[in-house]
């Protein structure tokens, strides 16, 4: 798979996270389902086909029932695409200040899942991304600063079966470390 596969599947994966999490956002599917369902009970009713010879009638019914299926596949998935892209844009940009344009070369991290974790203030996030988990390192301070969060734990995930490289799993929780700036009165005097 090319990257921008990888990229239209993990927003649809997004954006069905995001509908669990959020079931208000799953309104606009009920009404397109029962658009659909009011439409395939309908279909004899909104189309004539009186006016067609007995040879052509078949042909339209199917095309009819083939339009009516699509167009609302082609609905579903864009809502749903459309909801995964609205939700990641906001951890994505920061990554993208966050990183130079030397390390963004093959591309920014895409979001994979962000999810608070239960009983905590500690956010975890998976990012797909081709920059390596030593880059990270390197710019931990400036993933930071965008964030307005402090790093618990960075590490290369690997997915469920240890297989994928690309993936990032970060957990931070809110507010920046102070930093150790050493001895800063001495008490000799």
């Amino acid at each position: 798979m090319n990257r921008k596969q990888t990229e239209c599947i993990l927003r649809l994966y997004h954006g069905i996270q995001q509908m669990k999490l959020h079931p208000y956002t799953g309104i606009p599917v009920i009404v397109l389902t029962s658009l659909f369902i009011t439409g395939w009970l309908n279909k004899g009713k909104l189309f004539s086909l009186q006016d067609f010879s007995d040879l052509l009638r078949p042909i339209f019914q199917y095309s009819i029932s083939i339009t009516l299926i699509l167009s609302f596949l082609a609905f579903l998935l864009a809502w749903i695409g459309w909801l995964g892209c609205i939700t990641a844009k906001r951890d994505e940009n920061r990554l993208m200040k966050a990183f130079s344009e030397h390390d963004r070369r093959n591309g920014c991290p895409i979001l994979v899942r962000r999810r608070k974790l239960k009983g905590t203030d500690v956010t975890e996030r998976v990012f797909y991304s081709d920059i390596p988990l030593t880059c990270w390192e390197e710019r931990k301070d400036e993933l930071e600063h965008q964030f307005s969060s402090h790093f618990i734990r960075l590490e290369d995930y690997g997915g469920k079966k240890g297989r994928n490289s690309k993936l990032i799993l970060i957990h931070m929780a809110p507010g920046k470390k102070a930093k150790d700036r050493g001895l800063l009165y001495d008490e000799e005097l």
